[in-house]
């Protein structure tokens, strides 16, 4: 895992709220506003970002790729634990490629009957190519195609697989528009053959995050809503910001995800605002003090967390 610096510049906040219409179309609507995340709001996966920004430079200039023998992306996997953030990459990942992004939980195209799901399987990508732009599909938790009760029909998964197949291996010269993009929590017992060049192009294996980057995880969703935590001067950097600590809490928290770190500081704020409705107390600022009594509990909540 690549470390990235946590400072966090205020100015950054809010970035994410882009309007996705035109000049024209904001003075006959009202704007509608970009809620997914951008890559600037990650920490500790410069590597990975890295590479996402490459695989979309060259899927958005094909001619230059050609040109150049440069074989144009379309499927793009991400591997890693459970919390680590490979659906927020995916979107963010959508978001920069200026793609819509069509979510697909492996679940909703599985059916009990042969050739249901196949069906099933073809709509996604027959209305994703139907749009005027460019499409990322995401199959969230892909592996469930490969369970051995997957739809409690093998026949079933291995008739969609075969069919997700042939449609990867067509979908640069049938779909150019679209990419595919899909999750899994381990590679273990994946279909090897869906991994071959011109299906899924990349793969990005995503692991836990180590301490510089769990410190720049805290800083992140910290500095969203700067204002209700304690930081003293308004800065805040891996040193100390007022009460809060940044290393300290990577220190604290090893071994878990941002999706923990997320659930942390959410408990913190909750019982900040429980003691002022309850009790009447003053709705000061969080301190360290709080986020720290908030990752004990979280750890006797979640002993598996940081397995």
């Amino acid at each position: 895992m690549s470390e990235q610096n946590p400072e966090l510049q205020q100015d950054d906040i809010g970035k994410s709220l882009v309007p996705l219409q035109s000049t024209q179309e904001h003075e006959m609507a009202p704007a509608v506003l970009d809620t997914r995340p951008s890559f600037y709001e990650f920490a500790g996966l410069d590597q990975e970002i890295a590479q996402l920004t490459e695989f979309g430079a060259i899927f958005n200039h094909p001619e230059l790729a050609r040109e150049w023998d440069v074989e144009v992306p379309t499927g793009l996997l991400l591997c890693g634990p459970g919390g680590v953030g490979k659906t927020e990459l995916v979107r963010a990942f959508s978001r920069e490629l200026g793609a819509e992004l069509i979510e697909v939980a492996v679940s909703d195209i599985q059916s009990m009957w042969v050739g249901k799901s196949n069906e099933l399987l073809r709509q996604v990508f027959n209305n994703a190519g139907e749009a005027e732009g460019k499409v990322v599909i995401f199959f969230d938790e892909l592996d469930g195609l490969f369970s051995a009760n997957a739809g409690g029909n093998s026949g079933v998964s291995t008739a969609l697989i075969s069919e997700l197949k042939m449609i990867l291996t067509h979908l640069r010269e049938n779909q150019p528009n679209t990419i595919v993009a899909a999750s899994t929590n381990s590679l273990s017992g994946f279909d090897e053959a869906l991994l071959r060049p011109g299906r899924f192009d990349m793969v990005l294996q995503i692991g836990k995050p180590n301490d510089a980057a769990r410190a720049g995880i805290f800083g992140s969703y910290i500095g969203r809503k700067f204002e209700l935590y304690d930081l003293g001067s308004g800065e805040l950097d891996s040193r100390v910001g007022g009460t809060i600590e940044l290393s300290s809490l990577a220190a604290a928290t090893d071994g878990m995800t941002g999706a923990d770190i997320k659930s942390i500081l959410h408990s913190a704020r909750a019982k900040r605002l429980m003691a002022h409705i309850q009790q009447g107390a003053d709705l000061a600022p969080v301190t360290q003090h709080d986020i720290l009594l908030a990752i004990r509990h979280h750890r006797q909540q979640r002993p598996n967390a940081t397995n």
